[in-house]
């Protein structure tokens, strides 16, 4: 079965080719695609180079993975950040609950593994985490970055997110479809420089729980 790794970036340049490379190391039969959000500074270049496929699309962490999606070339699909906060070797943890068919969406849990937050972000992720627990059903992550689905599954969705709310976006719609979810425990190391706002993505994130998608 044709597995697709999905790598959205913007100004990785120095990053993205270590996590490129990590990918092909521990699933060389994968396809290992690139989702670019109009980098500057020799990302795509970089990538390239390290052996990914690069799709070039507008910035926004929830247009990558919804591009990503319809791009790749796999029935399955699996997601990680590409400033190398996720290690590429949580990867095979993902992939064996899905293709066993043990679940049809799993996500990793940083809370789960050996991760490092500051203080707001720890705070923040465990108050979303227990707010979307008691409305959808149990995660101990809510907002995590690395994640499998089917291919077929996640467009069924009809994602609309633009930005960094499409984690739990992804989580209600499969919570109401009545898509089987199971968390793994992966490693998490936050890289310098995070795009996400508190306050703006905070607030997109509650709307998302509340109701605003629909």
């Amino acid at each position: 079965m044709k597995v697709s790794v999905i790598v959205p970036t913007y100004n990785e340049r120095g990053r993205v080719g270590a996590v490129v490379e990590g990918v092909r190391r521990v699933l060389p039969g994968a396809e290992v695609l690139v989702v670019e959000g109009g980098s500057t500074d020799g990302t795509v270049e970089e990538a390239r180079n390290a052996g990914a496929r690069v799709v070039r699309v507008g910035r926004g962490k929830g247009l990558a993975v919804r591009k990503g999606a319809e791009e790749a070339r796999g029935e399955v699909l699996l997601f990680l950040d590409g400033d190398g906060s996720y290690p590429p070797s949580s990867l095979p943890s993902l992939l064996s609950p899905l293709l066993s068919g043990r679940a049809e969406v799993v996500r990793g849990s940083r809370f789960r593994g050996n991760s490092s937050f500051s203080p707001l972000r720890r705070v923040g992720n465990r108050l979303f985490s227990l707010l979307a627990s008691s409305l959808y059903g149990r995660t101990s992550d809510l907002l995590t970055g690395m994640f499998a689905v089917r291919r077929g599954d996640l467009l069924s969705l009809g994602l609309r997110s633009g930005g960094f709310e499409v984690e739990a976006e992804l989580f209600v719609k499969a919570s109401r479809k009545g898509l089987r979810m199971q968390e793994v425990p992966v490693h998490y190391s936050p890289a310098k420089g995070s795009k996400l706002s508190p306050l703006r993505d905070g607030a997109r994130i509650l709307l998302t729980l509340l109701g605003g998608w629909g």
